[in-house]
């Protein structure tokens, strides 16, 4: 027993390198240059695995690598020969990837880029492959003038790193659940995973440990630029810590990790996880989620490239259900854009369009902007981005990317999202309407013909999304309410530029005129209020009474000083 005992104090005393035994102590907190740093209750576990690095590669995500189809050959010379010519011109990744089409024969696809996220290498392929882009040379004839000319392929992508023993013992007896990630400098990059908080209690902490297997601390300093999560720390303390992932999102060497914060009273963040001199430090956080009355919030995170510039961003994305006593009503996401500062202090902050606008003067930023909003499943305000750029700084780099958005979305099935894509962009950019006429038409006849196609509101009392909302879960809330939503198409969620472009742009003799009409009709029975509202602003504006030089005169003579008039 005595010897037992003994062993168990020189297991703990060795650190992290050698995890065998649950319930080393450790202190709750130590103070490192007069800030306070925790050390969670370091409950380790009894580990039986032969093999803990083969255990930890397999637990490490397998990402979905992209790179754009330019061209397709029937010759393997050929194709070897353009691929050399590519680099040597670009010095972009080139791979030729053989295809078996069965009777068509064998053929080789040339494939440029080589991107974990396929929005990204959907926004560079767009730059690429546009007029007097780097790959024009090498493309074969556009088939039209919409078209894109590349196709995103995806193949998946195996981490390449490998952990150390110790790291691999460590992260195991720590973490025994969930994915594991890589983060920090590349050269010695640190292991990451979620770990339970052990002896029963519910939620779960983080845990880094780095090559020698030894655990980093987290800094208790409440993340810089967030006002809203210090608060919700102060008024009720974090429970749980899960990883959502990593991401580079600052211009120092290495990645960051994105983890969700989540306090006992339901307060749910991003924070972003920084390395220290050894020490973990949250170089910013924005809310997530926050339960109130009639309203749940959740919120997911998702590294992307929103601007043009070295740093990447995070797509935040807030889905919003609104409840009413005992069910769900309503369900609507939305996607914000989040970025790093110069100003430290400022931690993280969001990105607007016009910011973008003003940073960068290359079309190709707001295609990534626009692309990061789709990836954080808000079509909408991607839509509307594309609307307001093309009015104001049009470009064909972004034209094709805004109609082949509309396409994408009709092919998707997603024909309300399709119809105001297209209804915004031809509301808002005069020149691009004979672009924009086919892929609407084809947007709104396609939902025109759907049966299900509604026009009255939504009675959450008669069909509400989803009931008894309190004894599930709200995953289980989430998925229900989806499924639900992809049996409803209604007028209601038609935006009213759709209607005011399709009858005062196109006007009523023509293919989408006519079916706004027929919308419109449908509107005056189902929504009355709405239906008045669209007609007053189809109405043309009242003409201004010109008014005599005596009236002009005398207006002039009663304004005053400092408004034109005498002094």
């Amino acid at each position: 027993m005595g010897r037992s005992h003994a062993f168990r104090r020189l297991t703990c005393a060795l650190g992290a390198g050698v995890v065998v035994f649950a319930g080393c102590p450790r202190p709750a907190a130590v103070v490192v240059d007069a800030g306070v740093v925790e050390i969670e209750d370091d409950v380790v576990f009894d580990l039986d695995v032969k093999d803990p690095i083969a255990a930890v590669v397999g637990r490490l995500p397998i990402s979905s690598g992209a790179c754009a189809q330019i061209k397709s050959l029937k010759s393997r010379e050929e194709a070897d020969a353009t691929a050399t010519s590519i680099r040597a011109a670009t010095s972009l990744p080139v791979s030729v990837v053989e295809k078996d089409l069965g009777a068509k024969g064998t053929w080789y696809r040339l494939c440029v880029g080589a991107e974990v996220d396929a929005a990204r290498l959907t926004a560079n392929a767009m730059r690429w492959t546009s007029a007097g882009g780097v790959l024009t040379p090498f493309l074969d004839p556009p088939r039209g003038s919409e078209e894109p000319r590349f196709h995103v392929i995806t193949n998946p992508v195996s981490e390449p790193r490998r952990p150390t023993m110790a790291q691999s013992t460590a992260v195991l007896a720590r973490s025994p659940q969930g994915p594991l990630y890589f983060a920090g400098d590349p050269s010695a990059p640190l292991l990451v995973g979620t770990g339970p908080l052990g002896q029963g209690k519910p939620g779960s902490r983080l845990v880094v440990v780095d090559a020698a297997g030894i655990r980093l601390p987290l800094d208790a300093a409440p993340p810089p630029g967030c006002a809203s999560c210090a608060l919700a720390e102060r008024e009720s303390p974090i429970v749980s810590r899960t990883v959502l992932g990593v991401g580079e999102l600052l211009r120092a060497a290495g990645t960051e990790i994105l983890i969700d914060e989540e306090t006992a009273s339901g307060a749910r963040f991003l924070a972003v996880i920084t390395t220290d001199g050894g020490i973990l430090r949250r170089a910013g956080a924005v809310l997530l989620a926050a339960a109130s009355s009639g309203v749940i919030l959740r919120g997911e995170a998702t590294v992307v490239e929103a601007d043009g510039d070295d740093d990447r961003e995070v797509a935040i994305s807030r889905l919003e259900l609104r409840t009413s006593g005992t069910s769900l009503c309503a369900m609507e996401t939305r996607a914000e854009i989040w970025g790093t500062s110069t100003d430290a202090a400022r931690g993280l902050v969001r990105l607007d369009l016009r910011a973008v606008l003003a940073g960068s003067a290359d079309a190709g930023a707001v295609v990534d902007f626009v692309t990061a909003l789709d990836a954080g499943g808000d079509p909408l305000a991607a839509s509307r981005a594309c609307a307001e750029v093309l009015a104001d700084r049009p470009s064909t780099l972004l034209t094709q990317l805004c109609l082949q958005r509309v396409r994408g979305l009709v092919a998707d099935g997603r024909l309300v999202d399709a119809v105001n894509a297209a209804g915004a962009l031809a509301e808002r950019s005069s020149g691009l309407r004979a672009a924009v006429a086919g892929p609407l038409f084809a947007a709104m006849s396609a939902l025109d013909s759907d049966p299900r196609l509604s026009s009255t509101p939504y009675d959450c009392m008669l069909a509400p999304l989803v009931t008894a909302v309190p004894s599930r879960s709200v995953d289980d809330t989430i998925k229900l309410a989806r499924a639900r939503l992809l049996e409803r198409l209604s007028l209601v969620d038609v935006n009213d530029a759709v209607f005011v472009t399709a009858s005062r742009d196109f006007g009523a003799d023509t293919p989408v005129g006519a079916i706004a009409a027929r919308w419109m009709e449908r509107l005056r029975l189902g929504q009355p209020a709405r239906h008045a509202g669209i007609e007053a602003a189809l109405l043309p504006p009242p003409e201004q009474p010109e008014l005599s030089s005596s009236s002009s005169s005398s207006s002039a003579g009663d304004a005053g000083p400092g408004f034109g008039g005498s002094p």
